[in-house]
């Protein structure tokens, strides 16, 4: 469950990062979808590990009880939903030429603050 916290932080910066580095648009999709599926499942299984009753930290730097772990898991839904809707919307607007590869690159980074769950 450690690395499920873990995964939770370092999910959507390595996206985002990657993101910034590939000069394809289907590769940068492909980064964004990874990132939901990897945030939804990682915010499940912090819930399915804390429901025990038992807190989990890793190395006093992130913190997650009972209460905060729900947190993380809707956190971790909408921000992983906001992704999918994100990527066919800015898909869409690339395609009629409103959107040049930069944008829509630079799209997904500056979403990055909203996916990130605060544990």
């Amino acid at each position: 469950m450690l690395w499920s916290l873990v995964l939770l932080i370092a999910a959507p910066l390595l996206a985002g990062l990657g993101t910034l580095l590939v000069s394809d648009r289907r590769v940068a999709e492909a980064l964004q979808y990874g990132q939901a599926v990897i945030l939804f499942a990682a915010g499940a299984h912090v819930v399915a590990g804390v429901g025990t009753g038992e807190p989990a930290t890793v190395c006093l730097l992130l913190y997650t009880d009972a209460l905060s772990a729900w947190l993380d898991l809707v956190l971790a839904v909408v921000g992983a939903t906001g992704t999918l809707f994100a990527v066919g919307y800015l898909d869409e607007q690339f395609d009629r030429g409103l959107l040049s590869l930069r944008r829509f690159r630079s799209s997904f980074v500056f979403s990055i603050s909203f996916s990130l769950p605060c544990s």
